[in-house]
Parts: C-alpha cells; sequence; structure tokens
C-alpha cells in the first residue's frame, strides 16, 4: 500500500498539472514540444484489449545467478515507420520480465533498411532506444561461409528464404566449434 507522503506528491501534480512540464523545462532542461492543452491521462497501463507484440526472437543471457541480458532479435526486410513504437515496447516489456538490460538486434540483408533501423528511436526528453544492427556488411565471415546464412548477407537483391532467415537466428545463438575462445554460448528454449 503506498504511503501518505507518496500519495502526497501524485496529488499535487494532480491539483497543478502544469508543473510536471514546467519541472521537466526549469529544473531538467528539458526542452518540450509546443503545446496549448494538458490532459491528465489513466495512470493504469494495463490494456483492457491487450495489443499483441510478437518478436521475431527472444533471447536471454543468463549465469548462475539468473538473467544478465535480454536480447530481442529481429528480422526487418523493408522499412516500416510502426516498428519505431513497437521496438521500444519490446525491449522495456523484456527488460521488466528479466529484470536485467535488454537490447534490440536488428538483422538485415539490405544495407538501405540496415541504414534506416541504425537511427535511434526517440522516447522524448533525450531518452532513447538504440537499435543494434547487422546489415549485409556486418555478417561475420564464419557464417557467411554457412549456405542459407550466406544467402542471407548477399547482395540483397531479393529477400531471402524463410528456411535462410532461421538458420541465421539459430547459427547466431547456438553453440559453435568456430566461435572465439571465451564466446558466450546461449539455450535456445522452445
Amino acid at each position: 500500500m503506498p504511503s501518505l507522503s507518496h500519495e502526497a506528491l501524485p496529488l499535487l501534480f494532480r491539483n497543478c498539472p502544469e508543473l510536471a512540464p514546467q519541472l521537466m523545462r526549469e529544473s531538467l532542461g528539458v526542452k518540450l514540444p509546443e503545446y496549448s492543452v494538458i490532459h491528465e491521462q489513466s495512470t493504469d497501463f494495463t490494456e483492457a484489449l491487450p495489443t499483441e507484440y510478437r518478436a521475431d526472437l527472444v533471447v536471454q543471457l543468463a549465469d548462475d545467478r539468473g538473467p544478465v541480458m535480454g536480447l530481442v532479435v529481429e528480422v526487418q526486410l523493408r522499412r516500416d515507420p510502426q516498428k519505431r513504437y513497437t521496438w521500444p515496447v519490446y525491449v522495456t516489456n523484456l527488460r521488466a520480465r528479466l529484470q536485467c538490460d535488454a537490447l534490440l538486434l536488428v538483422v538485415t540483408p539490405f544495407e538501405h533498411v540496415a541504414a534506416w533501423c541504425r537511427e535511434r528511436i526517440s522516447l522524448g526528453g533525450g531518452s532513447f532506444v538504440q537499435p543494434w544492427v547487422v546489415g549485409p556488411e556486418a555478417v561475420p565471415r564464419r557464417l557467411v561461409s554457412n549456405a542459407p546464412v550466406g544467402s542471407l548477407a548477399a547482395a540483397g537483391h531479393s529477400p531471402p528464404s524463410p528456411h535462410a532467415r532461421k538458420c541465421f537466428s539459430i547459427s547466431s545463438v547456438r553453440g559453435r566449434d568456430d566461435w572465439p575462445t571465451g564466446a558466450a554460448r546461449s539455450s535456445v528454449r522452445v
């Protein structure tokens, strides 16, 4: 149960909603966009009709104490402006679920898509999500020698087959003999 002092501070902001943007501007130096009206919104982030959010793959890195990193892996074949809103949801939800840091890894066979994916995603006020992107120029040579993976890293004039995308994600996380000494190996849970 929230304490009285915890309840008093939100009440202060409810009674004077202008206080929130004023503090952001004057105390923290955050440049806010122009606005003419402030509306208080629901504090409940539970969705009555839940929106389905599904990443292509989620990998948990762990040690003997538990999770140490979560990775959201997305294969991107074209520019999709909606991803600027869903990718931060994936990362922040995974971070909350695992109680550790989480990163977004985007894999694409097309350099123009890779360049678009590398742009940081602004959340406002200087906060952002920075995708980590593997484009055709960044696929490690030892993975390119694998035929299905090589097709993903190829010139990029046609989309890779679903089999090639699956092989790339599996060979990227499965323990392999040609990984550098000391490289972390992941287990894939289905």
